[in-house]
């Protein structure tokens, strides 16, 4: 099915994509990525279309490893561009390497033609590779170990999940602050639920309740955790999630480190966040001036500040639904404020 939306959010979420070409897989391939990168934004950020095709088409070859957002954004901006033949083409060439994509998420963007035969099979191709994908999706969990670490010693432990789209290798490379990587066992977990060929969410919450809470317990099993100082974290749907197990005690913890999240309505916020007061628990939530999600957040902190739950609430200036530039150094402030409000309790 193919949604309409503006060009605003159409160009917001280009915009938020294509900067996972900054990371390198490999230290030698840093500077070529980052080279890519900075030309890509200037071409985006001057609506140079032209431009950005030529250099996506070049990363094809030279960044073979990033095969979907490639083909995704071609597609896109030839969509953009009324290139609709070379639009098609390049998504069959993805679904030919196995490649498939979330279309809900291009909102409008490949209207004009979602009427054409040829589109419409490309659209059967890619529920058939997204439904084989997901027959064989599970949950996956990764446990990065802190400096000097020793089997014998009790470890507090952070747990982040995935942002919708996201995956673990990517949240890898944000959850490495300071105060993670000293004292922390640090645990990502990614939802079996797929979003596209690299992506996953947790919309299905009954599901994703049960997911976090099995490898919960096999962490539990296989590491020496201190329980009582487990913290909750997460990038935007990761964020929500974050504040939905916490508040409602899915596993023990004792509170949470929440980026840019969604006001979790449907998770009945408000009843279970008083049912909560008796746990102690704490929040911290840091979000932007310019975030789509803003009203909702407000709403949040108003309902958490009516209740008396324990939480700080930041609005950055100048940043939309992303990630501040001092990321980890809040990520840090943000598990000093869940601790310190631990002990006090």
């Amino acid at each position: 099915m193919i949604r309409k939306t503006n060009f605003a959010v159409f160009f917001t979420v280009i915009c938020l994509l294509f900067i996972l070409f900054a990371f390198a897989d490999e230290e030698e391939k840093k500077f070529d990525r980052e080279q890519f990168n900075n030309e890509l934004r200037k071409a985006i950020d001057r609506r140079n279309y032209p431009r950005a095709i030529e250099l996506l088409n070049e990363a094809l070859d030279r960044f073979p490893d990033r095969l979907h957002m490639t083909t995704w954004l071609l597609a896109q901006f030839y969509a953009r561009t009324v290139q609709h033949k070379k639009c098609m083409e390049i998504l069959e060439y993805g679904h030919s390497k196995g490649v498939w994509y979330n279309f809900e998420a291009a909102g409008n963007t490949f209207i004009q033609i979602s009427q054409r035969g040829r589109f419409k099979k490309i659209i059967e191709k890619n529920e058939e590779l997204k439904e084989e994908a997901q027959e064989r999706s599970e949950p996956q969990l990764d446990v990065r170990e802190p400096v000097n670490y020793n089997r014998q010693k009790k470890y507090p432990l952070c747990i982040a999940f995935n942002g919708a789209g996201d995956n673990i290798k990517s949240m890898k490379r944000y959850f490495n602050s300071g105060i993670l990587e000293d004292e922390y066992l640090v645990a990502f977990i990614q939802s079996s639920q797929m979003t596209h060929t690299n992506g996953y969410h947790w919309a299905n919450l009954t599901l994703a309740r049960k997911e976090i809470k099995d490898l919960y317990e096999d962490l539990v099993d296989d590491y020496n955790i201190e329980e009582d100082r487990t913290i909750l974290s997460g990038i935007s749907q990761g964020g929500t999630v974050a504040i939905d197990i916490s508040i409602n005690r899915i596993i023990p913890n004792i509170g949470f480190v929440a980026f840019c999240p969604a006001y979790p309505r449907k998770y009945e916020l408000e009843k279970y966040a008083k049912e909560s007061l008796d746990y102690k628990l704490s929040g911290y939530i840091v979000t932007g001036e310019h975030d789509y999600l803003l009203p909702g957040q407000r709403e949040m902190h108003r309902v958490l500040n009516k209740i008396g739950f324990v939480h700080e609430f930041q609005i950055l200036p100048n940043l939309g639904h992303g990630l501040p530039d001092d990321f980890k150094e809040r990520l840090d402030k943000g598990i000093k404020f869940i601790n310190d409000n631990a002990k006090e309790n």
